[in-house]
């Protein structure tokens, strides 16, 4: 097991884990466990993401949790125009992301940007000023989550999980 993850506490009934997955290219994931203990690591490397989520999925199963996925729908069109090559690695992280959540029988829930940002009101748009926007979003998820390192790298992660959090209660 890595040693970034946490032992999940087996309880009486089967609860879920969330996970939110930002899979930019200097995207991150963050993770709920059952009791509300949070945690968030950046998107290293493929090798890397696969072998922590398969000992996250590991230890889920050990202890009768499931494991919900909050993965963000990528499109072609980021808010400007990008490099053809640029656009197919970001289509190519989505792809990889989804698909090793898959093959760990992960309940999945895409989500589009445009959502989850909506529970986040910014006084900038990310296509007038895309620098300001995440900066603003940064600071949404420094508020949420006071006591995790939180960059511009894994803001969207923690933002995501806090937008799943709030989908689970309604």
């Amino acid at each position: 097991m890595l040693p970034h993850l946490q032992r999940i506490h087996p309880q009486a009934t089967m609860s879920t884990i969330t996970l939110a997955i930002d899979p930019g290219a200097h995207g991150a994931y963050a993770i709920r466990y059952p009791g509300g203990n949070t945690a968030v690591y950046p998107f290293t490397s493929e090798s890397d993401l696969c072998e922590a989520l398969s000992d996250l999925a590991a230890e889920a199963e050990a202890n009768s949790h499931t494991v919900t996925a909050y993965i963000e729908q990528v499109g072609g069109y980021v808010g400007q125009a990008q490099p053809g090559s640029a656009m197919f690695k970001f289509g190519r992280n989505f792809g990889f992301v989804l698909g090793v959540c898959q093959a760990l029988g992960m309940r999945i829930e895409l989500v589009r940007p445009q959502v989850w940002q909506k529970c986040y009101p910014t006084k900038t748009k990310k296509g007038e000023n895309g620098a300001q926007h995440k900066r603003e979003l940064k600071d949404h998820a420094a508020r949420l989550y006071p006591g995790k390192k939180v960059t511009l790298g894994n803001a969207d992660a923690l933002l995501i999980l806090d937008y799943a959090k709030k989908k689970e209660r309604a």
